[in-house]
């Protein structure tokens, strides 16, 4: 029933129609979606591709079906063969969204629309046992003035932007909390002058005890974040990585920022991010089969 799609960027318009709210630049989805090394395959009604699915090692990273072909079975067959070619492949279990790397769409299944459930129904289940997975989000045009700003000090700690002179402090701080992180902070991107994703520090007699990355419309126009916070474990309890949150989501404001974004956050820091004003807009199924 399926065949090869034909034209990459054919996936492209059908995530768009799809998921219409979800966020991620559009470099990235771009550079997922026409990777011909993942197997891509879909359904073709009158010449033009109204599902699909994109396999990545042992992640479906895309299963999107167009609303007037749901309830056909489209999405069942296609999942059916993403996880024969996957389980063909030798690999024991199937992710959805995110796999082994950052190479993804969304991190998991978004449950707005209950699409969880046609994965529950078919044996997957939540891989993050009680802890959630969310995307969190502000209307900075209502948003009431953070109570630190970028250049402030708090209890002889200064928030500020960081210089690339910091970076040796940054990287010590960042993989001294999470390893995970220090590939983003090495990007000589976050320190150039201009730059839309800089760097904010807290910093104490000139140690780099947190960091956090602000981002400027990378992900859509009058859309800003800030993420991958990080503080270091002698410094964690202090309040140090919510006033960052704080003034990081204060200077989006200042920048003229409409909406603050904050995505794959999970359950351990929804309130760190809620003393900011952010709330939780979507919640991911973090979808896993075993074989």
């Amino acid at each position: 029933m399926s065949e090869q799609v034909r034209d990459r960027r054919q996936l492209i318009d059908l995530y768009h129609t799809c998921f219409p709210d979800n966020v991620r630049e559009e470099a990235v989805v771009e550079q997922i979606l026409l990777a011909e090394e993942d197997p891509a395959f879909g359904v073709y009604a009158e010449g033009s591709l109204v599902a699909a699915c994109l396999v990545h090692g042992r992640a479906v990273t895309l299963l999107a079906v167009l609303p007037a072909y749901q309830g056909q079975g489209l999405g069942s067959a296609l999942l059916q063969e993403a996880e024969d070619r996957i389980r063909q492949e030798g690999h024991q279990k199937l992710t959805v969204g995110v796999g082994t790397d950052d190479k993804y769409l969304m991190p998991g299944v978004p449950m707005n629309k209950g699409a969880d459930r046609f994965f529950r129904k078919r044996g997957y289940v939540h891989n993050w046992g009680d802890t959630g997975c969310f995307d969190m989000s502000m209307d900075l045009t209502q948003a009431k003035e953070q109570p630190v700003h970028v250049g402030d000090t708090v209890s002889g700690i200064t928030y500020r932007m960081a210089q690339v002179e910091d970076l040796p402090e940054i990287e010590s701080c960042v993989r001294a909390a999470h390893e995970g992180f220090v590939q983003y902070y090495l990007e000589p991107a976050h320190y150039a002058a201009g730059t839309v994703s800089p760097v904010l520090v807290a910093v104490r007699d000139g140690q780099v005890l947190g960091a956090l990355i602000v981002s400027l419309e990378v992900e859509g126009e009058g859309l800003g974040s800030v993420g991958c916070t990080a503080t270091r474990p002698e410094a964690q309890g202090q309040g140090i990585a919510t006033r960052m949150v704080q003034a990081g989501t204060q200077y989006l404001k200042d920048q003229g920022m409409k909406k603050a974004f904050l995505g794959y956050t999970y359950t351990d820091i929804l309130r760190m991010y809620g003393r900011a004003g952010y709330t939780v807009c979507q919640e991911y199924f973090m979808a896993e089969k075993r074989f």
